[in-house]
């Protein structure tokens, strides 16, 4: 399993309306804003040249991001296989997997996990 590139970052936002205009300062522009009332969230879609970010505005209190605090909520990796990524960080003591793959935001397959030692959390995408 290896990671190919960096796909996205997580920014959990207070606000998105609040957030865009400076994002959109610095040349960052929307490609895309969805609201997931199924996991309490709105995210919006930015890109930068190559980079893509994603904004993180919770709008539920039973959001799974409720408690995370505003700032880099996760980092994204693209990895072609991300069953057999899944299967094999799942059996690797150095990370802690957060559940099995699930649909994300854009209806590619995800997973989330940790590194153990480090409290950032990482998002492989396919």
């Amino acid at each position: 399993m290896r990671a190919e590139r960096l796909d996205h970052l997580g920014i959990k936002v207070t606000s998105i309306d609040e957030a865009l205009p400076a994002y959109a300062k610095l040349g960052f522009r929307m490609v895309a804003r969805r609201i997931f009332p199924e996991v309490g969230m709105e995210i919006a879609f930015l890109e930068l040249g190559s980079l893509r970010m994603e904004l993180l505005e919770t709008k539920s209190p039973n959001a799974p991001i409720r408690t995370a605090p505003e700032g880099l909520h996760h980092m994204a990796f693209f990895c072609a296989d991300v069953s057999g990524a899944f299967q094999e960080l799942s059996q690797d003591p150095r990370y802690t997997v957060l559940g099995p793959p699930f649909t994300g935001a854009l209806g590619n397959p995800v997973f989330l996990c940790r590194v153990n030692g480090s409290n950032t959390l990482l998002e492989m995408v396919g």
